[in-house]
């Protein structure tokens, strides 16, 4: 298989297990009502979407949905792929890539959805 293509399949099951993470959560007591998977409303922060039945706190607000972008980084080497998402989410290259796509999408659904939060 090749680096990229290892890469690609093993961040899409990552996503996967996010996403049943939360959709078990839903079958049991929970506040969740719906969760959407690839959900086209905010590009950027689509992998997984949240509805919540009733708000739920976040820091000093109340949010109803959470739009999740779910992150995954392979470092490749000859032998074998090294997970090294810890290190990639500190190079400040990224960091201000991914902070112009935050800031970008939170002012482009601010308007349209007042209780919602966007996750990493």
């Amino acid at each position: 298989m090749g680096n990229s293509v290892a890469a690609r399949e093993l961040g899409d099951i990552y996503q996967a297990m996010v996403f049943w993470k939360y959709a078990i959560q839903m079958f049991r007591d929970s506040d969740i009502g719906q969760i959407g998977y690839e959900y086209g409303k905010v590009k950027s922060f689509d992998d997984i979407v949240i509805c919540y039945k009733k708000e739920q706190r976040f820091r000093d607000t109340y949010i109803d949905t959470d739009y999740i972008q779910v992150k995954f980084h392979v470092k490749q080497s000859y032998k074998d792929y090294t997970f090294d998402t810890k290190r990639y989410l500190k190079e400040p290259r990224f960091i201000g890539v991914l902070l112009g796509i935050v800031y970008d999408h939170q002012h482009a659904i601010k308007d349209k959805d007042e209780h919602y939060a966007l996750s990493l």
